[in-house]
């Protein structure tokens, strides 16, 4: 994990020939994710690890190709993974946090966690994502407000 200065937020991502970093002063847990569009055989391959059975349907409800939507959910579970990991420090499971809405007209998402992993990132908690669908590329940030301590 990287370093960041004092009253920094930050996160960053890369894949293929991109590199992306998200940071801010604001008192935010901060996760950013990009991604290759997977191929369809990967999707399919690995939905039942990456994604609930309710997930799945509400992917294959939206006017987008099942690999791409595949794709978004990954990057939005990384970005979550993120974000809370600086808080947390602890590893999360792909089927720990679940999609609930996806709005693809303006690129956002709603999140929940499936587990309590302390008094402040419960099942209660919802987490609210920006995305962006960039040619073969996803594109997803996260941003949470900060527990006060």
């Amino acid at each position: 994990s990287p370093l960041w200065p004092a009253g920094i937020q930050a996160s960053l991502s890369h894949t293929h020939s991109v590199a992306m970093m998200a940071a801010t002063r604001e008192p935010l847990c901060v996760g950013v994710d990009v991604e290759q569009i997977m191929a369809e055989e990967t999707a399919d391959e690995t939905a039942g690890m990456l994604m609930s059975p309710a997930e799945k349907q509400r992917l294959l409800a939206r006017p987008m190709p099942f690999a791409q939507a595949a794709t978004l959910l990954f990057s939005l579970k990384e970005s979550v993974y993120k974000a809370l990991w600086p808080q947390l420090h602890q590893p999360m499971d792909f089927l720990q946090a679940e999609v609930l809405e996806l709005d693809v007209q303006q690129g956002r998402a709603t999140l929940r966690l499936c587990q309590d992993f302390d008094e402040y990132f419960t099942t209660k908690a919802l987490l609210q994502a920006r995305f962006w669908l960039a040619g073969d590329r996803v594109i997803t940030l996260l941003t949470h407000p900060l527990p006060t301590k």
